[in-house]
């Protein structure tokens, strides 16, 4: 809990949370520098597109897809973990997947999947 704590106070700092952001907490392996790191940390939706947030002593990780960088994002279930996981795949081909809380998983998916929509109208 309190490195969920911690990260939150560090992304209010760096202003990636802003009013109506979601952010959900979890695991996610992300590739820096071609290498693949196991990342603890936060997804932030809001209003520009889903920011990927990690920081500590050995790294810092500051990364936003827009909107329409997003080709999906949905809520599914981890059976290694059997919990609720989130995958976000990009117009790219990159899949990104991050286990989290139940209730997380739904509100996040939600607010991603309402936000492209209101994008795609303009």
């Amino acid at each position: 809990m309190l490195a969920y704590k911690n990260t939150i106070a560090n992304a209010i700092s760096h202003g990636l949370i802003e009013p109506g952001s979601v952010p959900i907490y979890g695991n996610f392996l992300f590739t820096i520098e071609d290498e693949q790191a196991n990342l603890d940390g936060l997804w932030i939706a809001n209003a520009k597109g889903v920011t990927f947030f990690s920081e500590n002593d050995a790294y810092y990780l500051n990364r936003t897809f827009i909107y329409s960088e997003i080709a999906h994002c949905t809520k599914k279930v981890s059976l290694l973990a059997m919990s609720p996981k989130v995958e976000l795949s990009t117009s790219d081909g990159h899949t990104y997947s991050m286990i989290v809380e139940q209730e997380d998983a739904r509100r996040f998916t939600h607010t991603v999947h309402e936000r492209k929509k209101n994008i795609a109208k303009f």
